[in-house]
């Protein structure tokens, strides 16, 4: 039985205060004794300001890092620096779905699985018209259902939340060289299979609140894209991320190949012309998926000359 567990939360550029308070609640509950580790990178300083109270707060240790160190790094450090060995670590853009969040994650986890909860938006569209694409994107095409997680378990694997023992993890971790946006989630899954390490998928979201503007949205997504070229070319896990990510699946198959490329050409035209004039969820949809299609395209060209 799991007596303590530590709860890491990796901050930049959001208030993470309603998540903190949400979790001592429940975490006093549990009548097990925790902590809630902060580390911020680098936030900008309005953010910093609005989480500055967390630095008073008994339970919680609140840290600042001078230099921001990206994504990987500070996920890697907050588990060097848990006191204890059951860790859940969450992003902190999300609150908690369920009032038996911690419960369920420290009755599934043991010293050599994974367990990994899942997420969801919220329901309504945000009003901010410029986020309703990102909003969109997650609740149709990010939000994988439980049946369909355990169907490819390891391919589901996703950074928004999930538990696993301190010293598990610091046999695997992040790696530190992605340390911008985009697939270190995928390679830590696939490091899992590597290792046949257990992966235990729950039901048990987190909501994700943290919803771009499309700008920022699309260069977070080239980003992955340009992250997931170069893991498909370099990595010793080309094979296996050919075989599971339906980008690269599609793109190997089809793309820039007689007859599909005219196919794809003339689908383009269609959905451009559509989009113009009819703003439909499915159009939008289309067009994005065909966009993320010429983005691998050209970052795998561009790594091709170099």
């Amino acid at each position: 039985m799991i007596e303590n567990f530590s709860i890491l939360i990796p901050v930049y550029n959001f208030n993470v205060v309603p998540l903190v308070e949400q979790l001592k609640t429940i975490a006093q509950k549990t009548c097990k004794t925790f902590e809630i580790l902060i580390i911020d990178d680098k936030s900008k300083p309005e953010f910093k300001e609005k989480n500055a109270s967390l630095k008073n707060d008994s339970v919680v240790s609140y840290l600042e890092l001078e230099e921001n160190i990206g994504r990987s790094k500070i996920r890697n450090l907050l588990f060097q620096k848990a006191k204890y060995e059951s860790c859940i670590i969450l992003d902190c853009d999300v609150l908690l779905a369920k009032e038996n969040f911690l419960d369920l994650y420290l009755e599934n986890l043991n010293q050599d699985n994974v367990v990994i909860g899942g997420h969801i938006y919220l329901q309504n569209a945000p009003k901010d018209k410029s986020k309703y694409f990102h909003w969109l994107y997650g609740k149709r095409i990010e939000v994988k259902p439980l049946s369909e997680r355990l169907k490819n378990p390891y391919a589901s694997f996703m950074t928004n939340s999930f538990a696993i023992s301190k010293s598990l993890f610091l046999k695997i971790k992040f790696d530190e060289s992605i340390s911008e946006y985009g697939h270190e989630d995928t390679l830590f899954g696939f490091e899992l299979n590597h290792k046949n390490i257990d992966i235990k998928h729950i039901s048990n979201p987190v909501v994700h609140l943290g919803l771009e503007n499309e700008t920022e949205f699309l260069l977070k997504q080239e980003k992955a894209i340009e992250n997931l070229v170069k893991l498909v070319n370099d990595s010793k896990f080309k094979e296996v991320l050919s075989k599971n990510l339906k980008l690269v699946q599609f793109y190997n198959l089809f793309y820039n190949k007689f007859p599909y490329n005219f196919l794809i050409s003339g689908l383009k035209i269609t959905v451009n012309t559509l989009d113009k004039f009819l703003k439909i969820d499915f159009v939008r949809i289309t067009k994005f998926n065909l966009w993320k299609l010429e983005k691998f395209h050209f970052y795998s060209k561009k790594h091709i000359k170099q």
